[in-house]
């Protein structure tokens, strides 16, 4: 498949593909598409036939990761639907990040605690999991 990139013969890559190669080179999906040279992150691109925007805006905004105002390839009328589309997205990136920082958390608690007694045992950490 690479070699078939490189010489031409193919121009596209699927989705599938696209994750299997972000595996392969230990980066992210979005890290292929968007490669952002040492200081260069302000290179415009086209992303639509009517819209350029720097590399990192591109990034950001093919991750969900601007707000309405920020997205640019939207116009007035689509800012209401562009934050429709996002609200579960968002809400789950919200709870991902919650979980993160209970499970960190808690892990500092049951280390100090082992470190300075006894208790509380491993099962009683689970029981305060939910």
């Amino acid at each position: 498949m690479i070699a078939d990139l490189e010489n031409g013969r193919r121009r596209y890559v699927t989705t599938v593909e696209l994750v299997m190669l972000a595996i392969a080179l230990r980066t992210s999906p979005v890290a292929l598409m968007y490669p952002i040279p040492p200081g260069d992150g302000d290179i415009a691109i086209e992303i639509s036939p009517t819209h350029n925007e720097t590399l990192i805006g591109a990034a950001q905004w093919f991750s969900g990761l601007v707000a309405a105002h920020e997205a640019h390839p939207f116009n007035a009328e689509g800012v209401a639907e562009y934050n429709e589309n996002l609200k579960r997205l968002r809400t789950w990136r919200e709870d991902w990040e919650l979980d993160r920082r209970r499970d960190a958390l808690l892990e500092r608690l049951w280390t100090h605690a082992r470190a300075t007694s006894s208790y509380p045992t491993p099962n009683a950490r689970n029981s305060l999991t939910p």
